[in-house]
């Protein structure tokens, strides 16, 4: 079953994130610790936040992927441009 991908979305640029996602990638006791660049897109009624997260984890050269991601509002801050 192919997946039906809407074009608009596809061609979001990175230039759109407005904020910066905090993850952390766990492997056994230790991990690696990083941001990643999102857009807020939508509050949801429970708190939740509704985001478009640009790249792949934080190997660099790979903004040109995004991904629709719920997470916790305490996971996300702006990005302040001077």
């Amino acid at each position: 079953m192919d997946r039906q991908v809407d074009p608009e979305r596809q061609q979001m640029p990175v230039e759109n994130a407005n904020h910066l996602l905090n993850c952390t990638h766990r492997i056994g006791k230790s991990g690696t610790i990083f941001q990643m660049k999102a857009e807020l897109l939508k509050t949801m009624p429970d708190g939740r936040v509704k985001i478009r997260v640009y790249g792949d984890r934080f190997w660099n050269n790979s903004e040109h992927k995004s991904r629709i991601r719920y997470v916790e509002a305490s996971r996300i801050v702006p990005i302040i441009f001077d």
